[in-house]
């Protein structure tokens, strides 16, 4: 009997923070499980929060990032009425401080040293870090900055809401907190009580100074300034806040209580669970982000994602005057995450059709000075090309235009001249230009301002400029021929 009350003895702890070793311990202990809170929060954020609104409202929710510092769901939106999209940018801090109400007043009825100590920590994750993302984010680019865009609300307004709310959850988890310390953490004065405070929310906040200054090449300029305003802001109202509630605190605990290992063991396991589901299955940062497809992108989303829009361009000549312009365009992405090529991918067989036939019907109408541009044929193509490469799928429209009733066409005597106007040259340019006849048209000369010598020629059937770069392309190019009867 006196083996086993040894053996039971030698598997209990005390966390003492009057010796280095406690206060060590518990600041490790801290970390873990912060960094597995905050995976816990950012997940209920993003799928809990903008991607179940927007699945409710109609939306898409397709792919999702989430690490202990940061997420993003990838939805797109059905609906472009201001109520919803509003309700879709503020639900993931609505669910994050939803449920971290819920387990906040749940905290004085949970028992052991687990429980309760791990809903401390995600009430912070769920409470604090969304509330300072609130007053934060509306002024650094979050989703209450574009709630503010959308309602016109200042900024200013969610700034203050959010510090507000951070005051206030502070204080509240800080009580709490104190009243789980009581028993486990050998508080005996005031200055115990502040020196754990400190420990509870200041050790997570260097870790995330460090890993922030670990991680200075690795993020935007806009996010490192944020990180540095949230550890800043967060320090400040702790320590004041710590100081407060420190001075009014009274021991109530009758006995200082000890702790088995298996707590212990339960959170490092689950922090040594979480970390290779951050860095394997997500990614390291927003931007190197692998994530998680959970569906396929509806194509509509595809416009989104287009960093660079190629166009080749094919137009012939008819002898009876009517001008068949297919009008061949890709989108292409470019300095994106793994993540997003992934869903770029996705769209590779099967086009948002509605978008390339308006965006080809909007170049053949600028082409050719017309209004009257009318979608015939639709289909993928074998290739496409641009900067001397040939990319796959193509997306093909094959327009019919009326050239007597275009001012691009004009007749001199017995010669007719077209000209084809790129509708990018301000900005971009057509890669490729290819200007064919059909029997019965016979050309006598071509033309183009650009610097770019073409392929084929007149005997050959075919004038084809190949463009790679907007200083050598032209802005107009031109054909005269003669109608053979």
């Amino acid at each position: 009997m006196r083996v086993n009350s040894q053996r039971m003895n030698k598997k209990e702890y005390h966390l003492n923070l009057h010796t280095f070793q406690g206060k060590l311990t518990f600041a490790f202990l801290v970390v873990l499980g912060c960094v597995t809170a905050r995976f816990v929060g950012i997940a209920i954020h993003e799928i809990l929060g903008h991607g179940l609104f927007a699945y409710l409202l109609g939306g898409s929710f397709y792919a999702v990032y989430i690490s202990p510092f940061s997420g993003f769901a990838v939805l797109h939106f059905s609906s472009s009425e201001l109520w919803s999209m509003v309700l879709i940018y503020a639900a993931g801090i609505i669910m994050q401080i939803v449920f971290g109400l819920i387990i906040l007043l749940a905290i004085p009825k949970l028992k052991g040293f687990l429980a309760p100590f791990f809903a401390l920590l995600l009430s912070e994750a769920l409470l604090v870090h969304s509330s300072l993302y609130l007053g934060l984010g509306a002024l650094f680019g979050g989703d209450f900055c574009e709630i503010s865009r959308l309602t016109k609300i200042s900024p200013s307004i969610f700034f203050i809401i959010g510090i507000s709310l951070t005051l206030f959850f502070i204080y509240l988890i800080s009580k709490r907190f104190l009243s789980f310390a009581d028993g486990y953490l050998h508080i005996d004065s005031k200055r115990d009580a502040f020196y754990s405070l400190i420990i509870f929310w200041l050790t997570p906040l260097f870790v995330v100074v460090f890993l922030g200054a670990a991680a200075t090449f690795l993020v935007s300029p806009q996010e490192l300034i944020y990180m540095l305003f949230f550890v800043g802001i967060s320090s400040i109202i702790i320590i004041a806040l710590g100081l407060i509630i420190s001075m009014k605190f009274k021991r109530t605990a009758e006995v200082h209580k000890s702790i088995d290992f298996k707590p212990i063991a339960v959170i490092i396991f689950t922090f040594l669970l979480v970390m290779p589901t951050w860095l394997c299955a997500f990614g390291l940062t927003p931007s190197s982000a692998h994530g998680l497809m959970i569906a396929q992108p509806p194509v509509e989303a595809e416009q989104h994602y287009i960093d660079i829009l190629i166009a080749n361009i094919k137009v012939t000549i008819n002898s009876n005057l009517t001008i068949d312009v297919e009008v061949e365009t890709k989108g292409l992405i470019d300095h994106r995450s793994p993540l997003e090529y992934e869903i770029w991918r996705s769209f590779e067989k099967r086009p948002h059709w509605d978008y390339y036939k308006k965006i080809s019907t909007s170049i053949v109408e600028k082409m050719l000075n017309t209004s009257n541009a009318e979608i015939k044929v639709i289909y993928l193509d074998s290739e496409i090309w641009a900067a001397g490469m040939n990319y796959l799928n193509g997306r093909l429209c094959l327009l019919e235009i009326d050239g007597t009733n275009i001012s691009n066409l004009i007749k001199i005597n017995d010669t007719f001249r077209l000209t084809i106007n790129d509708p990018w040259k301000q900005s971009g340019y057509l890669d490729k230009v290819n200007i064919t006849w059909s029997e019965g048209v016979e050309p006598v000369s071509y033309s183009t301002d650009g610097n770019n010598e073409p392929i084929g020629g007149i005997a050959e059937g075919y004038i084809l400029w190949l463009n790679e770069n907007l200083e050598e392309s032209g802005s107009e190019y031109c054909l005269s021929f003669e109608v053979m009867h």
